[in-house]
């Protein structure tokens, strides 16, 4: 097994953030609409317009997933790329993580953006 770069740890410390920032996501979310459903309706008499039923929340929940979905499909993009950033003959690695920064975890440009330094400074040594 190789050594993992500095590069590569500092990728995998974000992917970790990222992930727990999901999950946390999905948990507050979670709790979240599990007390407005117990609330709304009841609290106030708000009937239809305030009730779990209403189709804004339908229409939230459908927004929701799809955000999970499209964070999920750049984590597991994302782990491909930080598995490979070890490479530092190949800069496509690092551009795949900025090109993840750019499209909505952004903090995976720090590890990208050093990647492409790291291989520049690999070429100019030889």
């Amino acid at each position: 097994m190789k050594q993992q770069s500095s590069v590569q740890l500092v990728g995998w410390i974000v992917w970790w953030l990222e992930n727990v920032l999901i999950i946390g996501g999905m948990i507050v979310m979670g709790i979240t609409r599990l007390f407005t459903v117990n609330l709304t309706g009841t609290m106030i008499g708000g009937g239809m317009m305030m009730g779990p039923s209403h189709w804004m929340v339908g229409l939230g929940m459908l927004a929701g997933i799809a955000v999970l979905i499209w964070k999920i499909i750049l984590q597991v993009v994302a782990y491909y790329a930080i598995q490979r950033l070890n490479d530092v003959e190949n800069l496509t690695w690092p551009i795949v993580l900025i090109v993840l920064g750019f499209l909505g975890a952004s903090a995976y440009l720090i590890p990208g953006i050093w990647g492409i330094i790291v291989y520049y400074q690999q070429n100019n040594h030889r």
